[in-house]
């Protein structure tokens, strides 16, 4: 089965668990919802060619940055 290369993430996800994105060396870009809220363990890890988007302001920034992943902001309406 091929892995996926981008996501979307539905409006109304609140939490991602960690690991939800392990291991997937082709995915390149994940967007993020401003509705989550929440990041248990690393949902990117080694998954490292992947951009999180993420909505300007996101409370998961921090988290993004201690965890050492690509991030990217976009403009939340």
């Amino acid at each position: 089965m091929d892995k996926l290369t981008s996501i979307t993430l539905p409006d109304g996800v609140k939490f991602l668990a960690g690991r939800s994105f392990y291991d997937n060396s082709k995915l390149e870009s994940v967007y993020v919802p401003a509705s989550v809220t929440q990041i248990s363990g690393n949902p990117f890890e080694k998954s490292t060619k992947a951009t999180i988007y993420v909505a300007e302001g996101s409370s998961l920034i921090p988290t993004l940055e201690a965890l050492k992943v690509n991030y990217a902001t976009y403009e939340y309406f």
